[in-house]
């Protein structure tokens, strides 16, 4: 008896273009999607209904350096935007905030607590401020090394990904303020190099770190390295899709990848944008991705049950959305049309030199089994009736 088995499908479903740089995709809610930008002078926010289809720009109040990173706190309605001097701008998405600039320098991150009731704020420098919400009470204390990347673990623990050379990152309380422990070595390091874009999943117990086009699974509990693969191509952004990985690359490719703790599988890749993909949004039937130049693509995604086995990976027609995008302000290309219908190629394992996998021989063992079952009775089906047809002969 076949199992549920869930198909993913990935295809383009609307692009739009904005006139100035895209830095992070983060999603508000199930229905809307928030991705930061910034001209030279000016930081704003487009959103992105999921259930209308619809893009609106929406401006807050005035950032003095380009946008860089940016959090959305659903517990306290406050969208936090950081720039690149390290000051931020706090409130409610459509509406004024307020300004506060708890580090100086370059952002390396900004991350929630898992709790939701404060934002973590690094700067590249390796200065911490905790911002808690929503009084805005700022705390601050100093590691006193250059910081990369951040991932949020649990209420009171940050990783910093340092550039230690004995090490890969290392975890902080913040409470404590002071350094817990240190995770990786320098064997690791040296094969990896210094991560640059870092995603955790959703219930914090897996970390991926990139730099170039390795890429390195953790365990986000025990901090022991899992599972170490390469692209063909630079990784510019990562993002959790339920138990896939997203990866935006910099030739404009957006790929979905399944990873386990031993094994990382291509399911299909996508090149769709024309330049290097910055930053990918995951909504609850949607995907957002943006690239350098400012061109955002919608990409919707289903979870279809298949009560029959079927081969591994599947990839099913998916209709893009109904409507079209409105007439948008002046910082948006009044031009925005649907994005061509493209083909999705499919990538199975052993296009990358590995071996098929065991899940995946089994499910063509089970097809294959199948089939014979179906035939096996057609030809019985067929034997009864040449049979009846042989004793009315003899009948008459």
């Amino acid at each position: 008896m076949a199992s549920l088995r869930y198909d993913y499908s990935l295809k383009p479903a609307t692009e739009s273009i904005l006139d100035g740089s895209i830095h992070q995709v983060i999603e508000i809610s199930q229905s809307d999607f928030v991705t930061p930008f910034s001209t030279a002078s000016t930081g704003g926010y487009v959103q992105y209904s999921q259930h209308s289809g619809t893009l609106t720009f929406k401006p807050t109040v005035r950032h003095n350096r380009p946008v860089t990173h940016s959090v959305y706190s659903p517990k306290h309605d406050l969208l936090i935007t950081g720039a690149s001097d390290g000051s931020l701008v706090l409130g409610s998405p459509g509406k004024r905030g307020a300004r506060a600039h708890p580090v100086n320098g370059e952002l390396a991150g900004i991350e929630l607590t898992t709790d939701g009731d404060a934002a973590v704020v690094v700067s590249k420098a390796g200065v911490v401020a905790i911002v808690e919400l929503p009084e805005l009470e700022v705390t601050t204390f100093d590691t006193s090394g250059p910081v990369d990347a951040i991932a949020i673990l649990d209420d009171d623990s940050v990783a910093l990904f340092d550039r230690d050379p004995d090490s890969v990152y290392s975890v902080w309380s913040l409470t404590r303020q002071q350094r817990m422990s240190v995770v990786g070595s320098a064997e690791i390091r040296s094969q990896i190099g210094v991560p640059t874009v870092v995603c955790i999943n959703g219930d914090q117990t897996r970390i991926v770190s990139a730099h170039g086009i390795v890429c390195q699974l953790w365990g986000a509990d025990s901090g022991r390295p899992l599972v170490q693969w390469r692209m063909t191509s630079g990784i510019t952004s990562l993002a959790w899709m339920d138990t896939m990985l997203l990866v935006g690359h910099n030739d404009g490719t957006l790929s979905m990848w399944t990873v386990t703790d031993r094994k990382a599988t291509s399911m299909l890749s996508n090149k769709s944008h024309r330049s290097k993909v910055t930053a990918i949004g995951v909504g609850n039937k949607a995907v957002l991705s943006v690239e350098s130049t400012g061109r955002i693509c919608f990409w919707k995604y289903v979870l279809d049950p298949v009560n029959t086995p079927s081969r591994s990976p599947s990839v099913l027609p998916v209709d893009p959305y109904s409507g079209s995008v409105p007439a948008t302000p002046s910082s948006l290309h009044q031009s925005t049309v649907p994005a061509t219908p493209t083909t999705t190629r499919v990538e199975r394992a052993d296009d990358f030199g590995e071996p098929a996998s065991e899940q995946t021989i089994v499910d063509m063992l089970d097809e294959m089994t199948t089939m014979l079952s179906t035939a096996l009775q057609r030809m019985g089906r067929l034997e009864a009736r040449m049979a009846s047809l042989e004793a009315r002969l003899n009948a008459k």
